[in-house]
Parts: C-alpha cells; sequence; structure tokens
C-alpha cells in the first residue's frame, strides 16, 4: 500500500546512508594519504622555512663563584636585537606531482639589511681590561637561523659593513641549530655594523619571518594566487591576483616581543612561543577537491530525501496511477550515491570543478535513462533529470558560499519545504491513499 510505502522509503534512505558513509570515510583516506605524499615530498627536498635573524650573540664571562676549594667561571649569553631590519623576498612556486598527489614547493631570494649599534662601552672596556671581577666579552658572533638548512641551494652573500664575509655553518642557537654563523673579533664590537645578506632558499607549503629587529619589515612578492596569511600578525598592506600577490609587514619591539621570547627560548632545545611572533604565510590550494567532496557529501542526505519526496508525490499526485517499486528507489538513490564516489576519483585528475559537472552529467544521463523506462514517458524522465541538475547546480553554489554555506543550505531546505506545502495544501491526503489503493496492491 502506498501509505505504507513511505515507512519503506525511509528505511531505504536511512540504508544508503550507509555507502554515503563508507565513501566519507574514503575521502578522509585519500585527503590524509595525500598530506602524507607532500610531507614525503618535503622531507626528501625541504620543509616549511622560519627565517630568523641575524642576530648578535655575545658569550660574557660572568664574576668567579667562589666555594671551598676552588673557583669556578660562569658563563651567559646576551643576544642583542638589530635596530633596524629590513626584508625583500621573492618567492616562484610550483607544484610537484607524485602519482596522483601534488605538493607545493618554491624557490625564495631573500634581500636582507640589519643595522647593529656598538657594544656598550664599560663592557668593551671590561674585556679589554681582563678583569676577572667584571664580565667580559669571550666570543661574539651574528647567527642567521632557518628550518631546514636542506633549503640552502646556493651559499649566501654576507656583507659586513660592505665588506664580503666567509661564515661557519649552524647558528648556534640551540632552538634553532640550522644556518650559519659569522664569528666576530671584539675589535669589530666598537663600532656600528652594517649587514646585507643574500639568500636562496627552497621550502614547501609556507614561508615565515621572525621580525627580531627593533623596527622590522618584510615585503613578499609570489606568482602563487592563493595564500593565507597566518598567526597574530596580519601584512599592513596586501595585493592579491590570479597572477600572484604582493604582501608587506611591519613591526616594532612594542608591539611585538620576539626579541624577549628570544632571550628567554635562549640554551633551549625549542621554542614554541616563537613561531606566534612570526610574520607567516601559506601557500595553500583555494579548492582542495578533498574538502569539497567533504563538504558535498554532508548534503547527501538532502539530495536523496528531496529526490525520493519527488518520486513519492508523483505517485500520489499521478492520474495514471503509476507506482514505483521499493526497487525502483533503490537503483536511483545508488545512482545518486555513485555521484559522490565519480567526484572523489575524477577530481583527483582534473581537478573539483571539472569534476563535479562530469559526475553530475554522467548521473544525469543514468537517470534519464533508466526513468525513461519506469515512467514510461521521455517527458517525465527529462523533468526528473532536469530537475536534478538544477538541485546539483544549487549545492555547487552553496559550497563556493564558504562563509555563507550554512545560510544557504538553511534557505534551499526552506524553500524546499514551503514548495511542498504550498503544493499540497487542498490535498486530502486520506483519500488519495484510499483512491490509490486496491484489494491486488502489492505494494
Amino acid at each position: 500500500m502506498l501509505k505504507h510505502k513511505i515507512i519503506l522509503v525511509a528505511a531505504l534512505i536511512a540504508l544508503l546512508w550507509l555507502p554515503v558513509g563508507v565513501i566519507h570515510n574514503l575521502v578522509l583516506e585519500r585527503a590524509e594519504l595525500n598530506q602524507q605524499v607532500q610531507q614525503q615530498i618535503a622531507d626528501s627536498s625541504s620543509g616549511p622555512q622560519l627565517l630568523s635573524g641575524p642576530l648578535l650573540v655575545l658569550e660574557l664571562e660572568a664574576m668567579p663563584v667562589l666555594s671551598t676549594d676552588k673557583s669556578s667561571v660562569q658563563r651567559q649569553y646576551l643576544l642583542q636585537q638589530p635596530d633596524e631590519l629590513q626584508l625583500s623576498s621573492e618567492v616562484q612556486t610550483e607544484q610537484r606531482s607524485r602519482g596522483l598527489y601534488r605538493a607545493r614547493v618554491y624557490q625564495s631570494q631573500h634581500q636582507i639589511k640589519a643595522s647593529f649599534t656598538a657594544i656598550a662601552a664599560e663592557l668593551l672596556a671590561n674585556t679589554a681590561a681582563g678583569q676577572a671581577d667584571a664580565p667580559r666579552i669571550k666570543a661574539a658572533w651574528i647567527s642567521f637561523a632557518v628550518n631546514d638548512s636542506r633549503g640552502f641551494t646556493r651559499l649566501p652573500q654576507l656583507k659586513l659593513n660592505g665588506e664580503l664575509q666567509q661564515f661557519a655553518s649552524g647558528s648556534k642557537l640551540s632552538f634553532l641549530p640550522e644556518g650559519f654563523h659569522l664569528p666576530l673579533p671584539v675589535s669589530q664590537l666598537q663600532q656600528a655594523m652594517n649587514l646585507e645578506l643574500s639568500v636562496e632558499l627552497q621550502g614547501s607549503s609556507s614561508l615565515s619571518v621572525l621580525p627580531v629587529a627593533r623596527s622590522s619589515r618584510w615585503q613578499l612578492r609570489s606568482n602563487w594566487p592563493d595564500p593565507a596569511f597566518q598567526g597574530r600578525y596580519l601584512p599592513l598592506q596586501r595585493e592579491i591576483s590570479p597572477s600572484g600577490f604582493i604582501a608587506s609587514w611591519q613591526s616594532s619591539e612594542l608591539s611585538n616581543p620576539a626579541g624577549l621570547e628570544l632571550s628567554r627560548c635562549f640554551g633551549q632545545p625549542s621554542c614554541k612561543a616563537l613561531t606566534e611572533q612570526a610574520f607567516s604565510v601559506s601557500l595553500i590550494e583555494a579548492v582542495d577537491p578533498y574538502q569539497q567532496t567533504e563538504r558535498a557529501i554532508k548534503y547527501a542526505i538532502l539530495v536523496i530525501v528531496l529526490s525520493f519526496a519527488w518520486f513519492y508525490l508523483a505517485e500520489l499526485l499521478s492520474p495514471t496511477r503509476f507506482q514505483l517499486h521499493p526497487m525502483h528507489y533503490l537503483l536511483v538513490g545508488l545512482t545518486l550515491v555513485m555521484f559522490y564516489l565519480l567526484l572523489l576519483s575524477l577530481s583527483e585528475l582534473v581537478g573539483f570543478l571539472a569534476a563535479y559537472w562530469l559526475a553530475s552529467l554522467a548521473c544525469a544521463f543514468l537517470l534519464y535513462g533508466y526513468l525513461a523506462a519506469v515512467l514510461q514517458s521521455l517527458q517525465r524522465s527529462l523533468a526528473v533529470t532536469a530537475a536534478y541538475l538544477l538541485l546539483q547546480g544549487l549545492l555547487y553554489l552553496i559550497l563556493q558560499a564558504e562563509t555563507f554555506a550554512l545560510l544557504s543550505g538553511t534557505l534551499l531546505l526552506f524553500a524546499t519545504l514551503a514548495v511542498l506545502m504550498l503544493s499540497t495544501r487542498r490535498l486530502n491526503w486520506q483519500q488519495v491513499w484510499q483512491s490509490q489503493t486496491s484489494p491486488g496492491d502489492g505494494n
């Protein structure tokens, strides 16, 4: 009986939710595998880069500490920030593939200028006099650190007061050990220092700069069209276009306590607090096929329910008294579910947009051919197919409206409910069920 079929239809919807859940898990597995491949590509080249420095580090011999039998000398380290730090960076991004999966890597060029004031005269005087009861400088160096030193495609060029310098590997910073440092004679500390640094660095996924100076500026230009600016400090200016983006950051020691955090972190094996103070940008993929497919699957129940509701009302209101068997509902439902599997598999090859419409058209043609025979009417089959494509188009617009996706989906549901209520407001359900029921009715 038709009035009992609504229970069967509800049961079929619950049954179809099982393959939808399987496809959803498959999307999550493929997304995780994509992340693993990106990590493998980063491990085989170089990972996300964080640039820190240059910093002036002084190793001091402190006052002797006397004990009962001997005296020992304590050492401490003094970090001096640059007065000004200016960075100008150019980033060229490319996609590298491994099978069906892609990762973003970049080649970057950085022009860095920093200036340091002379060291306090009292400390230099103690060092020159060699006083045993006062702090004196034992060693000094300028440190420059990065996350992954494999990214140095060429040797950096470092000039101090206009003269080219030879540096040593390793930053000599415990929390960021990779990089290089420039040993300095104590005599060099008696005057102000202007440093110029040219660095070529390879990385992947993201690029960050730690503003270590009292006044720091960073200007970045890239050919990647989808940047995601992260962290506590967003760029003051930015221009984004299909050909790339330009962004600039600026901060002072009053607004960004990176220098204070550096002093606290010195000597520690790691320092997560520093990443919060960095200027950072991620080179994301704006249309992630796995994320978009996962969002589309969340609307699967809506597509199935609306399709089955249309079929059920068509049965009730049809003047020709045609009836659909539950198997017809099941096969149509499986076609609707197959769309999401096609979407996932095609999006890995041709991207989400093309995959969405290829999968939609494939399912629409299948529904048209099947329903033309089941409904025994090309006109009805065409109407169902057109309604399915219209629904897919509306859902695609909802998927693209990231900020207003919930509102758009809610309005679609509200509009659907309003149409159903208005179209059936004068319908006598009891009379329709009775008129559609016959003694030989096997449904």
